[in-house]
C-alpha cells in the first residue's frame, strides 16, 4: 500500500478568464521553489493526468495542471465543459 496522499482528486478546479476565453487549472501540492506546470498533449485535458503520477510529484513541490483551450475528451466532458454547460453527455453514438 502506498503512503502517498491522494491530493489531486481533492484539488478544486479553478478558472482564469483572459480576453473572453476561459482556461481551467488545478493547483495543489507543497514544496520549495517554483510550481511545476504540467501540460497535456494537443487534445488532452487536465482530467487526463494519472493521480498516481501527480500525487507522487506533489509530495515535494506545488503542481499546476493546465487545461489548454480547445482540448475536450470524447466521453464525459472536461472541467471547461462542466463550467459552461453543466455535466455533458457522451458524444459517442
Amino acid at each position: 500500500m502506498s503512503s502517498i496522499k491522494a491530493v489531486s482528486k481533492a484539488a478544486r478546479t479553478q478558472f482564469l478568464d483572459v480576453n473572453g476565453h476561459s482556461y481551467a487549472y488545478r493547483r495543489f501540492g507543497t514544496g520549495p521553489g517554483l510550481p511545476l506546470l504540467l501540460l497535456q498533449h494537443f487534445t488532452g485535458t487536465l482530467d487526463n493526468w494519472d493521480p498516481a503520477l501527480t500525487d507522487g510529484l506533489a509530495e515535494g513541490r506545488e503542481l499546476v495542471l493546465f487545461d489548454s483551450a480547445g482540448g475536450r475528451p470524447l466521453v464525459g466532458g472536461s472541467a471547461y465543459d462542466r463550467r459552461r454547460n453543466g455535466p455533458t453527455r457522451s458524444r459517442l453514438p
